[in-house]
């Protein structure tokens, strides 16, 4: 179940950032946390 939210959530963020850059922001704060 997580890893099933873990990955929709990595899309989330792939097509974010074809459409943004302040996902790409959050993306790094994902990963410090």
């Amino acid at each position: 179940m997580l890893g099933v939210l873990f990955a929709g959530c990595g899309l989330w963020i792939y097509y974010g950032v074809l459409k943004s850059d302040w996902i790409i922001i959050i993306a790094k704060l994902f990963l410090y946390f």
